[in-house]
């Protein structure tokens, strides 16, 4: 990569033929670089003294899409791999850096209808069998769109495209050709549509289907015939893909995958008897609270029939109401309503019949022996 530099003045006075000269050699060779608001002084004698004066555009205006307009209506054809950078000095000066790569479409001739390279710091004009070289390069160059086959995980394959260059390509037409199973539904809208638009550094991906299941086929092989716009030009290309030769991308079964299953079962199994065992806990842990059993020992006797040794009696009002709910069978709510209205009512006999109306008889009179109605 090559630098040269020129004064702001290439701007200031429209010199079309100076940018137009350096862009074309740049793209002809292997690209470079241009800046303008550098100026080299004069010779003062000492020759080994080289030193660069900053004299950026002071204007401040915006010159880009001049330059842009330039580089691409007064090169033939034009030079479409570039860009034009605007800096902004500390002293509000402007300053321009054009970079340009090596074109995969030279070679380009600038507005003198010369053809250029670069030697050294310098753009002279090429050598006939220079230009044929030149574009014999575009056959085995870096061209922008690139075609690969991606493997994921080692199971799936993937069609990738690439725009590698510096500027957008369009209409992408792509045609398949193979005898595998491939995953025609993904790749339907690819080959019947293509691509419209194709931007700098985007990558679009679209699923072939599985390596393992076509390396198990008798002819791996896939080949993709596509073409594109790109600088105004229809490029045609070809690439071809022989999928066996991914064989040691695909994954190979394991005699520890086998282990690691028998593991996985187990651990299954104990889950599930950790999962039993909490249900049972659950259950268990229903009885209790943080002062301890809900259940006395005397509503636990009341609930079997029995008698305590003391056959002592109980307020019903201060009954826990967790012993009566079982000791009566009914539910959490209604057991809270009878010793409420112990508390509350005062043991009106109105309220308490209609409480006890849907409680079974045996189990009033198991009530009326243990507690004080």
């Amino acid at each position: 990569m090559s630098l040269e530099f020129k004064s702001i003045k290439v701007i200031e006075k429209s010199q079309t033929d100076v940018v137009s000269k350096a862009i074309s050699a740049f793209a002809n060779s292997a690209g470079g670089s241009l800046i303008l608001g550098l100026e080299q002084p004069a010779s003062n004698g000492n020759a080994n003294r080289k030193h660069v004066i900053f004299a950026g555009d002071e204007t401040n205006k915006d010159r880009s899409e001049w330059l842009q307009s330039v580089i691409e209506r007064h090169t033939f054809p034009s030079v479409v791999d570039y860009q034009v950078h605007l800096i902004l000095s500390p002293d509000q000066k402007t300053y321009y850096w054009i970079d340009v790569g090596k074109s995969p479409i030279a070679p380009h001739q600038a507005s003198d209808k010369i053809y250029y390279k670069r030697n050294g710091s310098h753009s002279i004009p090429m050598e006939h069998f220079e230009i044929d070289d030149v574009r014999s390069r575009n056959s085995i160059s870096d061209l922008p769109v690139e075609i690969d086959i991606e493997i994921i995980e080692g199971v799936l394959a993937d069609l990738v495209i690439r725009n590698r260059g510096r500027r957008p390509v369009t209409n992408c037409q792509f045609e398949i050709i193979s005898e595998l199973n491939i995953d025609k539904k993904a790749l339907s809208r690819l080959t019947s549509k293509g691509l419209a638009f194709l931007h700098r550094d985007q990558k679009a991906s679209f699923h072939l289907g599985s390596l393992i299941q076509f390396l198990q086929e008798k002819n791996t092989s896939i080949a993709i015939n596509f073409n594109y716009v790109f600088s105004g030009k229809v490029i045609k290309d070809r690439i071809e893909f022989n999928l066996g030769d991914f064989n040691y991308q695909a994954i190979n079964r394991d005699p520890r995958v086998q282990e690691l299953k028998e593991i996985r079962r187990s651990i299954d199994k104990l889950s599930d008897r950790l999962q039993k065992i909490g249900s049972e806990l659950s259950t268990i842990s229903k009885g209790f609270s943080s002062a301890g059993l809900h259940i006395s020992e005397s509503s636990i006797a009341g609930m079997r029939g029995l008698k305590t040794e003391n056959e002592r009696t109980y307020f019903i009002g201060k009954a826990d109401t967790e012993g009566l709910r079982d000791l009566l069978g009914v539910s959490h709510e209604q057991a809270l309503n009878i010793i409420r209205a112990f508390n509350f009512v005062g043991g009106e006999a109105n309220r308490m019949d209609d409480l006890l109306k849907d409680i079974p008889k045996e189990k009033i009179e198991i009530l009326k022996s243990r507690f004080e109605l």
